[in-house]
């Protein structure tokens, strides 16, 4: 998939909203990663949302400096299943897009850059994100 700057794109659940969803967008060169999680899985109601934004030469880095030496995974983070990547790359997915799936993996171990926020309206809490039910991918 190629992702075009500017855009969401959900690579969580293919129903974020009752399922757990993850959508990220290139902005230049932050990535940001916005993690939706329904909390109903967990007998409560609402929804918890987390954000995260990451520079994409920090991320495109850390890729690199694994693919140099592959045993030292403890340098680059655990978030990742690194080998999965060089076996995506190697099949042809861009760095570009390495990095956008790299940062949805570091929002789910790291968490959001702030608290998580909770509320009851799904698409309202990701408006403010500019994340509606019609402009995602």
């Amino acid at each position: 998939m190629i992702f075009e700057h500017k855009k969401w794109y959900n690579l969580g659940d293919v129903n974020p909203r009752q399922e757990d969803g993850v959508f990220v967008k290139r902005d230049g060169n932050s990535i940001e990663v916005v993690s939706t999680y329904n909390l109903e899985q967990c007998g409560e109601k609402g929804y918890r949302i987390n954000s995260r934004t990451d520079e994409i030469n920090d991320i495109l880095e850390r890729y690199k400096e694994f693919k140099d030496n592959p045993e030292q995974k403890s340098s680059v983070g655990s978030f990742a299943d690194w080998k999965r990547y060089l076996q995506l790359e190697a099949q042809g997915l861009d760095f570009d897009s390495i990095a956008m799936y790299l940062a949805t993996d570091m929002i789910l171990y790291y968490g959001g850059d702030c608290e998580s926020e909770s509320g009851t309206n799904y698409w309202e809490m990701l408006s403010c994100y500019g994340i509606t039910p019609k402009n995602y991918i």
